[in-house]
């Protein structure tokens, strides 16, 4: 039995050596390759010493040749208008024009401007109609070359922002700017472009309120005309009535007024009872009749009708004096700056000779595979 023993021990200790010994042997084959590839780079240095040359050559003439862009960006600063206004059109829930004045004379507060500014500032539109009138790409034919003045036009059109600095949508102000590397003073062409944009603002903010008070007016003289119709047709009511009691008086033979119990107004205690109108007698009524069919100052509608008519001169006698208004001030007037863009050279040769350097290794690690594996398929 402890022969037995001592055999079952003997040979689980070698099994336990056979799965122990490979791990030493796999930590000298590891150190061995690292060795070998030191080894390998350092045989083949001139290879990457010559890779990393041409790499620098070659970014030395890269960075040689590089011209410089230069950068031309123009910008204005604009601000909200402080000034007062004459009238300011505004619609109550009933669709009436109520006009306030204000200390100055010479404006008019127009509700929503400085908001249909900004959006027509920025409209493609505006901006292609305004330099295509005046002859932004003319202009840039005569600068450059007519073949580069469409591409450089599109550029300049293309790079034009609009930036919003600050406060709230009644006080911002706003940042207008574009930027081209041609050779040009763009400001004239800018400033232009804001006092362009200002005027066709105020002209349709004008327009939209002239149109505003016409059609005011002309609401107010359909209720003039309504009023006085309805004036009119009281007065033939009561012509009529005065009409038909003459008739009734003649018939009954009273040419005078009649004086009785019956000729006032009687209180019965449930309601007021009125005499006949033919008890003031024919003379009477015929004279009341000539005097209604001349009158027409007291009706009933005379009120309405002058509160009217006092509302209509005022509405005709509002006057625009659109010269002197404006939506937005120039805090800085359009100006030009120059920015000239190079390439870094030494960061340029510099990332060359890394790439050259890396690249020189790789190719001494590429070259000792292939020749390995050529080695292994020889034997």
């Amino acid at each position: 039995m402890p022969q037995s023993d001592a055999k079952k021990s003997s040979v689980k200790g070698q099994q336990e050596n056979d799965h122990v010994a490979p791990y030493p042997k796999y930590l000298e084959a590891e150190t061995f390759d690292l060795y070998k590839i030191l080894i390998s780079l350092w045989n083949k240095k001139w290879l990457i010493i010559s890779v990393t040359v041409v790499a620098a050559i070659g970014s030395i003439v890269y960075a040689l040749l590089q011209t410089p862009i230069t950068y031309y960006k123009v910008q204005a600063l604009l601000v909200p208008t402080t000034k007062k206004s004459v009238f300011k059109i505004n619609y109550d829930n009933y669709g009436e024009t109520q006009l306030t004045r204000v200390e100055n004379h010479q404006e008019i507060i127009l509700d929503h401007a400085l908001e249909k500014f900004k959006r027509n500032l920025i409209l493609r539109n505006n901006q292609n109609i305004f330099f295509e009138k005046e002859g932004l790409t003319e202009y840039l034919a005569k600068e450059t070359t007519p073949e580069a003045s469409d591409a450089n036009f599109r550029q300049i059109l293309s790079n034009l922002s609009v930036f919003y600095v600050g406060g709230n949508n009644d006080d911002q102000k706003i940042t207008i700017s574009t930027e081209f590397t041609i050779p040009i003073n763009f400001t004239k062409w800018l400033n232009s472009y804001i006092e362009f944009v200002e005027t066709k603002t105020i002209s349709e903010l004008l327009e939209q309120i002239r149109y505003s008070i016409q059609e005011e007016i002309k609401y107010t003289k359909k209720k003039i005309i309504s009023n006085q119709e309805e004036q009119k047709k009281f007065f033939r009511n009561r012509i009529l009535l005065y009409e038909e009691a003459a008739q009734i008086a003649l018939a009954l033979g009273i040419e005078e007024r009649v004086n009785s119990d019956f000729s006032s107004s009687i209180d019965l205690g449930y309601g007021i009872v009125e005499p006949p109108l033919y008890y003031r007698g024919y003379k009477a009524l015929n004279i009341e009749i000539e005097f209604l069919k001349k009158r027409s100052w007291d009706g009933p509608n005379k009120k309405e009708i002058f509160e009217l008519e006092k509302k209509l001169t005022r509405l005709s006698s509002i006057e625009i004096l659109e010269e002197d208004f404006h939506i937005m001030n120039f805090e800085k007037p359009a100006y030009q700056t120059k920015t000239v863009n190079s390439i870094s050279k030494v960061r340029t040769i510099a990332l060359s000779i890394m790439f050259g350097f890396l690249s020189g290794i790789f190719l001494v690690l590429f070259i000792e595979f292939f020749q390995n594996q050529k080695k292994n398929h020889s034997k």
